[in-house]
């Protein structure tokens, strides 16, 4: 009984999805039904970020879940999270791009990586964020050159305060934009799937 209630409750999510008509409407959305987390490939267990666990899982038994699987398992990091936000706005044609950022340093290091989605309407180009609750919105710039810099400045503020990042590691920050990873692929290998797309960008120059 309990688990046909939970896939009447998928099918209702992925019906409400289908009917989203704005970003906003997308990210509210997103607010109420994708906790920040993952869901293990070992045993599907699902893994939130208020558990201890989730970080020495996370390497090993992460996989990156399709929009479909996000929706249903109803957890996900900002990777899964970005995948669900490129399928909506291709969908409603919109001109955006979808973004990795990391610092790129050769030393042994617990910093973050991140992934999000920039969007442009007009002449304004526009940060959609949902993974990152302390940034969490839809946010406007007059350029996307802008939008960057702003993301890499609250990207490194975030590693300065919670992964001991120093002031000589923004000049390590890198961000590159990219196609559609493959579905189902390790941590690992999703960032080498970022990084192999030689027809992307990647900006190196700095803060």
């Amino acid at each position: 009984m309990k688990e046909k209630i939970e896939t009447i409750q998928q099918l209702d999510k992925r019906k409400i999805f289908e009917q989203i008509k704005t970003p906003q409407e997308l990210l509210d959305f997103m607010g109420r039904n994708i906790e920040y987390g993952f869901v293990s490939s070992k045993d599907k267990k699902k893994y939130s970020w208020k558990d201890k666990e989730m970080d020495e899982k996370f390497e090993e038994e992460y996989f990156l879940q399709s929009p479909t699987e996000l929706i249903e398992s109803g957890y996900g990091v900002c990777w899964d999270s970005a995948e669900l936000e490129r399928e909506w706005f291709a969908r409603h044609g919109y001109n955006f791009r979808v973004y990795f950022i990391m610092f790129a340093k050769d030393d042994p290091n617990d910093s973050p990586t991140h992934t999000f989605l920039v969007y442009k309407v007009d002449d304004k180009w526009y940060w959609f964020e949902h993974s990152d609750g302390g940034n969490r919105g839809i946010h406007e710039y007059n350029s996307l050159e802008d939008l960057l810099s702003a993301a890499k400045e609250r990207h490194f503020q975030h590693a300065e305060s919670d992964r001991g990042a120093r002031p000589e590691d923004r000049n390590s920050i890198v961000i590159k934009d990219f196609n559609k990873p493959r579905f189902g692929c390790k941590s690992q290998e999703f960032v080498d799937q970022v990084f192999a797309d030689k027809d992307k960008v990647l900006d190196k120059s700095g803060m």
